[in-house]
């Protein structure tokens, strides 16, 4: 599992830049591995996909937070309707 900080609501594709971004390993009962990362959603699939977890992903999950989804929907629906939109990402090499 690997998961924002904080709340992130309204970020869409953003990406961390100009920034390090901070990866901290969790423990929690009957999770494998976790980690908390200093960044976006797309950051932490990103980092999950090509970076922490060795074996293929089956399964990204976004879009759960306390409040509600304030993304508005991009130009191109079809492709990257919010929240998957992380979803997309991870889909890419």
């Amino acid at each position: 599992m690997v998961a924002p900080d904080r709340e992130r609501s309204g970020t869409g594709h953003s990406i961390t830049v100009f920034e390090p971004i901070k990866v901290v390993p969790n423990n929690f009962p009957g999770i494998k591995a976790s980690w908390t990362v200093g960044g976006t959603p797309v950051d932490c699939v990103k980092l999950a996909v090509n970076r922490l977890i060795d074996e293929p992903v089956d399964l990204v999950v976004s879009g759960i937070n306390h409040g509600p989804n304030l993304a508005r929907m991009s130009s191109i629906p079809v492709l990257y309707p919010p929240p998957p939109k992380e979803c997309y990402w991870a889909s890419l090499p």
